[in-house]
C-alpha cells in the first residue's frame, strides 16, 4: 500500500487553525508533515451506497447506458485498466494491468497482451471457474465490435484480434491509434463468458453476469436493489476486504438524503458520491456532530469568535465538497476505486477543500506539497489515512 506524506493534526490543533485563520483573516502553516503509518486493513462487513438509476440489464455490449457499466464494473475486468489510489498524480489517468499480465507493442499498429495465468471466472454456472484464456479475450472483442454493440466506435481502428497461444492474444490494428490502450481501459469493454451468450442468447438476464471480478452477483430486485457477494477466487490477491456490496436503487433524491444521514449508506447519495449544494444545509450539522465541543474546552482565540463568525469565514475560504464544485462528501468513506481497494478504517470527519479559482481537486499530499500554507481541510468521513480523495485529521 502506498504511504504518501500527510500531515498529523489533532482535533484541538485543527481549531486552533481555523481558529487563528479566522481571526488574522489569513491562512496559517501546516504542521509538519510525518509519514503516514499505513492502516491494517479489515476484512468483512457489507458495504452500501445508493444510485438514482437501475440497470437497463447486464449485456455491457449492447447498451451505452451508465447504469449498466456501474453493475458490471463490481464483477467484470478488462485487459487493462485506470490506476487508482493515493499515488496517483492528480489529473491524470495512467494505466495497469487487469486481465492482462502485461503488453508490448512491436510497432504502431500491433498489440500483443500476456493475460494472467490463474485468472478464473466465477465458480457459478455456465463457467463454472475455470480459467481465463485467450479465446475469451478475442470472443469478447470480436463481439464488441459486432453492429448491435453502440461503443463499437471506440475499437473501430481494430482490424484483427488472433489468439496466439492460452496466455497470450495479439491485437492488429488498421493504423496508428494513440488512445488505444485507453480505449481498452474504458468501462465499457469488459471481458464476457461465451458459455453465458450461448446458453441465454444474449447477456441482459442477471444470470447472465458472470465475470472475473471481485464480486458476483448474488441477486438483483428490479429497480430495488443489486446486492453483490465477494469472490473468493479473485486472482489480485487478498482482494476484495468487503464481503457484500449492497447497491440501493432510490430515484428521490430527498429519500437518498434522510437515507444516508440516518446512516444506511456507507456513501453521500448523488451520482459521484457527492452532497447537492441544495442539501449543503442538512449535510453540514450531520457531518460536523462528532466535531462538536462545549466552548469551555475551546483554546482562547477561538471562544472570543461565535459560532454564526467562524463559520461563515471558514466556508467562505474553503469549498465544501459537493457536486457542482467536483470533490466530494462521502460517509464514513472515501471512494477511492471500488472494485480493488476499497480498505476499511475507522475516521469520521467531513473534508473541505481550499477555495482557489481553476484549482482542481487534489489529494492532501499534494496540496502539502505544492501549497504549504494553505490551512488543513478536514477529510471526508475517510476509512484510510493515505485515501487520495481526502486529507487526514
Amino acid at each position: 500500500m502506498d504511504e504518501p506524506q500527510v500531515s498529523s493534526i489533532s482535533r484541538r490543533d485543527l481549531l486552533k487553525l481555523g481558529g487563528a485563520a479566522v481571526a488574522a483573516g489569513s491562512g496559517l502553516p501546516l504542521l509538519d508533515p510525518k509519514p503516514a503509518t499505513a492502516q491494517t486493513p479489515k476484512r468483512g462487513g457489507t458495504f452500501r451506497l445508493r444510485i438514482h438509476v437501475a440497470p437497463v440489464h447486464f449485456d455491457p455490449q449492447q447498451t451505452v447506458a451508465f447504469p449498466t457499466m456501474q453493475a458490471m464494473s463490481f464483477t467484470h475486468s478488462r485487459l487493462v485498466k485506470v490506476k487508482a489510489g493515493s499515488s496517483v498524480k492528480p489529473g491524470t489517468q495512467p494505466l495497469e494491468a487487469d486481465l492482462a499480465e502485461s503488453w508490448t507493442q512491436p510497432n504502431d499498429t500491433t498489440y500483443i497482451f500476456k493475460l494472467r495465468r490463474g485468472a478464473r471466472w466465477h465458480a457459478k454456472p455456465p463457467v463454472n471457474g475455470r480459467e481465463v484464456t485467450a479465446v475469451d479475450v478475442k470472443y469478447s472483442y470480436e463481439r464488441f465490435l459486432l453492429p448491435a454493440n453502440p461503443n463499437r466506435g471506440l475499437l473501430e481502428q481494430v482490424d484483427k484480434i488472433e489468439a496466439v497461444d492460452r496466455h497470450t492474444v495479439k491485437f492488429t490494428l488498421k493504423e496508428p491509434f494513440a488512445w488505444f490502450l485507453d480505449s481498452l481501459a474504458s468501462p465499457s469493454t469488459w471481458i464476457i463468458a461465451k458459455e453465458a451468450v450461448d446458453q441465454y442468447g444474449d447477456l441482459k438476464r442477471p444470470e447472465s453476469c458472470v465475470g472475473t471480478g471481485p464480486w458476483m452477483l448474488e441477486r438483483y430486485e428490479p429497480n430495488v436493489r443489486c446486492t453483490w457477494v465477494r469472490n473468493p477466487n479473485y486472482f489480485i490477491p487478498g482482494l476484495p476486504y468487503v464481503d457484500n456490496v449492497e447497491v440501493s436503487i432510490e430515484t428521490d433524491p430527498a429519500t437518498a438524503l434522510a437515507v444516508w444521514l440516518s446512516g444506511r449508506y456507507d456513501f453521500a447519495p448523488e451520482y459521484g458520491m457527492v452532497v447537492r449544494r441544495s442539501d449543503l444545509e442538512a449535510a453540514i450539522p450531520a457531518a460536523f456532530k462528532d466535531w462538536s465541543l462545549p466552548i469551555d474546552q475551546l483554546p482562547p482565540e477561538s471562544r472570543r469568535l461565535s459560532r454564526a463568525r467562524a463559520s461563515q469565514s471558514i466556508l467562505s475560504r474553503w469549498r465544501l465538497s459537493v457536486g457542482s464544485m467536483r470533490t466530494r462528501t462521502a460517509r464514513r468513506c472515501c471512494w477511492i476505486r471500488l472494485t480493488s481497494t476499497w480498505e476499511p478504517c475507522t475516521r469520521r470527519c467531513l473534508r473541505l477543500q481550499p477555495m482557489r479559482a481553476g484549482a482542481p481537486s487534489r489529494d492532501f499530499a499534494s496540496i502539502q506539497a505544492t501549497s504549504p500554507n494553505w490551512v488543513a481541510g478536514v477529510c471526508a468521513f475517510s476509512k484510510r489515512t493515505d485515501c487520495r480523495a481526502c486529507a487526514p485529521i
